[in-house]
Formats: structure tokens, C-alpha cells, sequence
């Protein structure tokens, strides 16, 4: 039986600190670990965001976790499971969260819809490095 070690991390609040940068003591660490073992990074972003930053800082893509476990991809395979919110489920909170008057986004084919362009819009754009 084969066996595999996977180290399986967090972005935000973990692996990057409160300037939403990942601490080059991290980075050396990390780069160790992916040298010898399977890294993956997993998160609530949007998989353009995180493959974005693994780039960025490690210089290449590693297997990802993306939208809190909605979507997985592997490098040279591409998208390899996505899980998907029903229509009608997601039309029906998106009435609700309307009527409340509670800020609403929605992520489809990896591009960032949102309804206001506002301060949490921009904010959240600026985090996650990607456009609305």
C-alpha cells in the first residue's frame, strides 16, 4: 500500500498575515514542503484568487481546494470536481439576502458578479486580487 503525506493549508489567517501577505519565513517552509511532499492550498476564494497567489509566491500552481471545498483543481488536469449551487436555491437566498439589506456576491464560471459597486465590493475585489 502506498502511502501519501499531504499538507493541506489555509489562506487568509493562516498562511497570510493581516497584510494579506504570506511571511517569506512561510514561503521558505512551504517551498521546503512542496520539494518533498503534496501541498494544497485550500480556501473560501475563488480559484483565480488562490492560483493567483500560489504564483505569486511560490512561483508555480499547486493542487487547490477552492470555494470551500465547491471546486478542486490539479495542476495539468485543470478543474477536476465543482459542486454547484441549485438555481433556484441560490436565486431564493439571494431574495432574502436582498430584502435584508445584507451585501450579496455570487461567483459563476470563476468571475465575480455583484449587484452594487460599494466599499465591501471593492474591499473584497482588493483582497482577493480579482475584478468585478
Amino acid at each position: 500500500m502506498r502511502r501519501y503525506r499531504v499538507f493541506v493549508f489555509d489562506l487568509d489567517g493562516t498562511l497570510m498575515n493581516d497584510e494579506e501577505k504570506i511571511p517569506e519565513r512561510n514561503v521558505e517552509i512551504l517551498k521546503k514542503l512542496i520539494e518533498k511532499f503534496e501541498v494544497v492550498i485550500a480556501s473560501g476564494r475563488m480559484l483565480k484568487s488562490i492560483l493567483s497567489v500560489e504564483r505569486e509566491y511560490f512561483g508555480k500552481e499547486l493542487p487547490t481546494i477552492a470555494y470551500n471545498g465547491g471546486m478542486i483543481y490539479i495542476p495539468g488536469e485543470g478543474v477536476v470536481f465543482e459542486k454547484n449551487m441549485e438555481t433556484d436555491l441560490a436565486k431564493s437566498i439571494l431574495m432574502d439576502l436582498r430584502r435584508m439589506k445584507i451585501h450579496r456576491q455570487v461567483y459563476i464560471d470563476d468571475i465575480l458578479y455583484v449587484e452594487e459597486d460599494n466599499e465591501e465590493t471593492r474591499e473584497y475585489a482588493k483582497h482577493s486580487n480579482v475584478d468585478f
